[in-house]
């Protein structure tokens, strides 16, 4: 499991890089409990969106709280990006970039 917490007070948006296997599964939460602290509000839905160029797969999305939370998994190695939508009670929005490098650990590279 990875867990980020987005910080409130950026002027821009803040992307966190991870790895994985191929056909391996982790489960990615983001806790956006410092973003309502910051705004006075709660959260009220969360979208997960596979935006980048490897076919990332998404399930069992859900919102716990504050805290957003999915499992990810890939078929083929290369780079994948994941956009996390947090809509707060009040209309704002805060959004959270994840890199995630899909390792294919059958393939070794030689020198």
């Amino acid at each position: 499991m990875k867990r980020i917490t987005p910080n409130p007070y950026r002027n821009d948006s803040e992307t966190r890089k991870y790895s994985q296997v191929i056909d391996g599964t982790m489960q990615y939460k983001v806790d956006f409990l410092l973003c309502t602290n910051a705004r006075g509000t709660s959260v009220s839905s969360v979208t997960w969106e596979d935006d980048g160029s490897t076919d990332l797969t998404i399930a069992n999305e859900s919102l716990s709280g504050a805290i957003a939370s999915a499992d990810v998994s890939a078929s083929s190695s290369g780079y994948g990006s994941l956009k996390v939508t947090a809509t707060m009670a009040d209309g704002s929005k805060e959004v959270q970039f994840i890199e995630v490098e899909i390792h294919d650990p059958s393939w070794k590279r030689y020198a």
